[in-house]
């Protein structure tokens, strides 16, 4: 009887600790109307957020100021929907990769850091809820695209196969979330190298930016992608990766986004590369009738 007794107490402190967890989740926010006037298209609105790095540690970045650098990015993309001349009915989240720095990337990383791998994880899963929650208060519905990154892999280079990678893990946890939300919905996390991005007309594409290796030439980029698109079908490609803001136009119309890092104070990229960003992320107005963007934005963090 004492023993059945012991069991039962532990279920039912099992079943209580899975209920606090469950009623500790913030409230997803009620639903917003976008207010369409007649003669007006709606516009989608296209977030590209990638680089985020959570865990590492510089003079003026660590994990709590990217949650800071975060909230600014999504009350500034409020602001520029509000003043946007379109309503906008839609807003597509690009997870980009490399939400998550690691520890085993480079040999004096575990010195750079200000957590472990495990709350790098779920540190990455409550920003990308903290994000989605703002964006269902700034738009009628949500989509998410999502790339996992180079950062993400777990161990060293070649040790397990690429897409066994901590950004999909996060990725997949947030989802989960939102099951049951219709307002939200995810692209089906799949392998595939090039993520496809369709809104509407608007035929696009994501990459994290390690696809190219090291090298982020200009010329290195347009090529390869040049060839992607005859392959793939698609037209504007956005990037990350090399934490730097830039487009290039290819020949046949379409452009190449880079979208820079919440990031700063780079020692790598100051003494390695002779570069250094101030932290930004990129949003986007995309008229799905015409195909293609009508506003662009570089949303400062700092």
């Amino acid at each position: 009887r004492k023993k059945e007794a012991v069991t039962e107490r532990l279920v039912n402190a099992v079943y209580q600790a899975a209920q606090d967890t469950h009623r500790s989740q913030p409230a997803i926010p009620k639903p917003v109307k976008a207010v369409i006037r007649a003669g007006q298209t709606p516009h989608a609105a296209l977030l590209h957020t990638t680089d985020w790095q959570c865990g590492k540690a510089t003079k003026d970045f660590n994990s709590t100021i990217l949650g800071e650098r975060l909230h600014l990015m999504m009350d500034k993309a409020a602001i520029l929907s509000n003043r946007h001349g379109n309503p906008t009915t839609i807003g597509h989240i690009l997870l980009g990769g490399d939400m998550i720095e690691g520890i085993t990337i480079f040999p004096t990383q575990p010195w750079e850091v200000d957590s472990g791998l495990f709350i790098q994880l779920f540190t990455v899963v409550r920003y990308i809820q903290t994000i989605i929650d703002k964006a269902l208060t700034i738009w009628p519905q949500v989509h998410i695209t999502s790339k996992w990154g180079n950062h993400g892999r777990i161990g060293k280079f070649g040790d397990i196969p690429d897409i066994d990678n901590l950004d999909r893990m996060a990725y997949h946890m947030a989802a989960e979330r939102y099951r049951n939300e219709p307002r939200v919905t995810w692209d089906s996390l799949n392998t595939d190298y090039v993520q496809q991005v369709h809104i509407g007309n608007y035929h696009a594409a994501l990459l994290h930016g390690n696809e190219f290796n090291r090298t982020a030439s200009a010329q290195r980029i347009v090529t390869k992608l040049t060839a992607w698109q005859t392959l793939h079908g698609f037209g504007d490609t956005y990037i990350g990766h090399f934490h730097r803001r830039d487009c290039y136009g290819l020949p046949n119309g379409t452009m190449a986004y880079l979208t820079g890092s919440p990031e700063s104070s780079n020692s790598y990229a100051a003494d390695q590369l002779a570069a250094q960003s101030n932290p930004s992320q990129r949003l986007h107005f995309v008229d799905p009738v015409e195909g293609r963007v009508v506003a662009e934005h570089i949303l400062w963090l700092n």
